[in-house]
């Protein structure tokens, strides 16, 4: 095996070696032809010299490899997990504000309005024996679903505060449930990564029921499950039934702390249409 030296930063590298230890870049080692030029130019336009593809790549056969890889200090060879978090989430922002009404649709809150004149829609009716809804479960229903409704629309509206806000929230998830393994910084890094797939993911199923049936937009939550069972799974080298007692243990944290941060959320919303009203 002979050495040689980075042309990136003079590290000392092997024949065998594809990225450099030191600085992350890529080893060119073949001549440069039109063929290679035209393709390095095409992959720097869409993908920063095709880091962002194959870091959805990697997520998805080798999670494990690209989530230790920047907490050990390889931060060249894939996309920044910030950026990556940030391409992910303005993909989800761009294509739910395109299609709204049918994101509002898979919410039940398509065509509801924020105010005075709002109906209840038909398939809400409740009878009580032979008699109609009581005004006041009327109104009171009347008040849930345009709260909800409220909320529904400024979570779309303000898509991305929502997105970074629920990070730390996320990362604080994975910390106290993998606490030993890593910090909490580590596993924001960690989830920025994961998170910024999963847009990508849920963003697919979406588009897909554009065409289908709704209700299939609905399994991208068992398989963003899933995916955080694998990619933790794969990253701390768990055992099939470790994986499932932490799975159980993570899902319950984030029910907790999302119960939590609902309830903060909604009366939010409901004290926001109160006063629209």
């Amino acid at each position: 095996m002979s050495l040689t030296n980075c042309k990136n930063c003079n590290q000392e590298i092997s024949d065998t070696d594809k990225y450099c230890t030191q600085c992350g870049g890529k080893i060119i080692r073949e001549r440069i032809t039109f063929k290679t030029l035209i393709a390095d130019a095409f992959w720097r336009a869409i993908g920063w010299d095709n880091k962002y593809l194959k870091t959805v790549h990697h997520l998805i056969i080798k999670p494990e490899v690209i989530l230790g890889a920047y907490v050990s200090g390889i931060r060249k060879r894939y996309v920044n997990p910030i950026a990556f978090f940030a391409i992910g989430m303005t993909i989800s922002l761009i294509t739910f504000n395109v299609f709204q009404e049918h994101f509002l649709e898979l919410s039940g809150v398509a065509g509801v309005e924020i105010d005075e004149n709002f109906e209840l829609p038909a398939e809400s009716a409740i009878s009580f024996g032979t008699g109609d809804m009581p005004a006041e479960t009327a109104e009171s229903m009347k008040a849930q679903m345009q709260a909800v409704a409220y909320i529904q629309k400024t979570i779309l509206k303000y898509f991305n505060i929502y997105s970074f806000a629920l990070l730390p929230l996320y990362a604080l998830v994975g910390f106290l449930v993998f606490r030993k393994q890593n910090n909490y910084t580590e596993h924001l890094i960690i989830n920025a990564y994961l998170q910024g797939f999963l847009f990508l993911w849920t963003t697919l199923f979406f588009l897909i029921t554009l065409g289908a049936f709704d209700s299939l937009y609905n399994y991208s939550i068992i398989l963003t499950i899933f995916f955080y069972s694998y990619a933790y799974a794969r990253l701390y080298k768990l055992s099939f039934w470790n994986s499932v007692l932490y799975l159980l243990k993570f899902i319950g944290v984030m029910l907790i702390l999302i119960i939590i941060f609902g309830i903060v959320i909604a009366g939010i919303g409901f004290a926001m249409a109160a006063s629209g009203n």
